[in-house]
């Protein structure tokens, strides 16, 4: 405020007026510091208090003002357990380390290793091939290669963004080229994405197996006729707006160079059948199985593509490090709050809670998806999962659902979640390669994003679809 300026009525002096405002929002400030402190003061003291709710609105304030997730989890919980519990706050550490002390989980840096090995490997090029062998004739052609690429990719990486990257660096430019719509190619390749946790091997699968404590096994194979349903969802949407549009196709190729281009990616397509068959047959369990697809990744990419070189083992190693780092310390986080919400029985409150509301089964799961895919929206996957599980599994067995079918189809419903604003990763990246904006990929989503709604829907009512293969291979 310049010196001299003077108020129209009272003709005070601004500099007053300006001092008074700062003064009393310094005062407001401390009123409403001493009010927090003497509340949280009582809150301790009394042991009828309200621990999750200091929990919840923590959590969100931490995540609002950008905390990375997994901090906010273990911060949040232990500020619980400074304010409103008499269990010493040194039970974060305890819990954490019981969190990631699981033999199982190490399937996950394993499984994240064999992709690295198949993707540095000279894969991508063999996959895309044959998927163009099969389908490029189609309306739509490099669409609908794309969507099986996906499909096929997901039985190697099983990591929706390895896919995601994979396939935009070769895909996108040349659909481009061939004057695609770079916006619904975009959509295409993100959605597509969303198959790589479904299909096994599964990072998210192993995780929730952990967390729930199932067989990992039977998660594995029971995402592989869901996994499929999407694929052929997305690519029946694909041709109908491919008609509409007048996309182009590619020519039809012969049996013989479709048996060719089959064999050049055998060695490729048989990681999968080593994955499932294996523990099929009992020779390995998950974890052991993640190594037998990281050794074989290893000598098909250095000795049958001959792509992989020993000097690219250090940089696999720092990217293995390190998404193997961001999966455990969110898995150590959830671990804390977990046991929280369990310790304080919120899993039957929301049991009772929506019960209350209804007892028709499938409302009742029809409020869960409808639950799991706003957190979706919202929220990484793993996190979603590790936190949501120890509260919906409960209410799963309650209602009589197979604990196997609801990691399904819950996975399912939070990898819809990668394609939609705002934290959808898949889109992304997407974007991020191809250049198009978020406005005109979200313009693009819906047809796609309603194909998988609807294989999402098919799996949770029609139980057989991914309880069929484990029920018949585990018996």
């Amino acid at each position: 405020i310049a010196s001299g300026s003077y108020s129209t009525a009272m003709h005070i002096p601004m500099e007053y007026i300006s001092f008074s405002v700062l003064l009393g929002a310094v005062l407001i400030i401390l009123f409403s510091v001493c009010n927090i402190y003497e509340d949280l003061k009582n809150l301790k003291k009394d042991k009828e208090g309200k621990p999750v709710i200091l929990l919840v609105i923590s959590f969100f304030i931490l995540l609002l003002i950008g905390v990375p997730i997994a901090i906010s989890m273990a911060l949040s919980a232990t500020i619980v357990f400074l304010v409103s519990t008499d269990i010493p706050a040194q039970i974060v550490a305890q819990r954490m380390q019981y969190g990631v002390d699981s033999f199982s989980q190490l399937a996950i840096p394993l499984f994240i290793l064999a992709g690295h090995f198949m993707n540095r490997g000279g894969i991508s090029s063999r996959i895309i091939k044959f998927s163009s062998t099969l389908v490029g004739h189609i309306k739509g052609g490099m669409a609908q290669v794309m969507i099986v690429a996906s499909m096929l990719f997901a039985g190697i990486s099983g990591s929706a963004y390895a896919d995601a990257s994979m396939l935009g660096t070769v895909m996108l430019p040349e659909m481009k080229e061939k004057e695609y719509p770079v916006d619904s190619s975009t959509v295409i390749l993100a959605a597509g994405a969303t198959i790589g946790p479904i299909i096994p091997p599964s990072i998210q699968m192993v995780i929730y197996g952990v967390t729930a404590s199932v067989s990992v096994g039977q998660l594995l194979i029971g995402g592989l006729i869901p996994g499929i349903l999407m694929g052929l969802m997305l690519m029946a949407i694909t041709g109908i707006i491919a008609r509409k549009e007048h996309w182009p196709r590619d020519e039809k190729v012969s049996w013989k160079e479709r048996g060719k281009a089959f064999v050049d990616a055998l060695g490729a397509l048989f990681m999968p059948v080593l994955i499932v068959g294996g523990m099929l047959l009992g020779i390995f369990t998950p974890t052991e199985a993640a190594v037998a697809a990281s050794l074989y990744a290893f000598i098909i990419g250095k000795f049958v593509y001959k792509k992989l070189q020993l000097r690219d083992i250090i940089p696999i190693c720092c990217d293995v490090f390190r998404q193997t780092a961001q999966v455990t310390i969110i898995i150590a986080a959830a671990g804390v709050l977990g046991w929280l919400l369990t310790k304080e029985q919120i899993p039957a409150l929301l049991g009772q809670a929506l019960l209350s509301v209804t007892d028709n089964k499938f409302i009742i799961l029809l409020l869960i998806n409808v639950i799991l895919l706003i957190l979706g929206c919202f929220m990484e996957t793993t996190a979603v999962v590790l936190l949501m599980t120890p509260v919906f599994l409960p209410l799963m067995n309650t209602l009589g659902i197979n604990p196997v079918h609801f990691g399904v189809f819950m996975i399912l419903n939070l990898c819809i979640g990668l394609i939609t604003p705002p934290v959808g990763m898949c889109m992304y990246i997407g974007c991020g390669i191809s250049g198009c904006s978020i406005s005109d990929f979200t313009k693009k989503l819906g047809p796609y994003l309603l194909a998988l709604c609807i294989a999402l829907f098919i799996t949770v009512y029609i139980e057989p679809v991914s309880m069929f293969l484990p029920n018949l291979l585990f018996n």
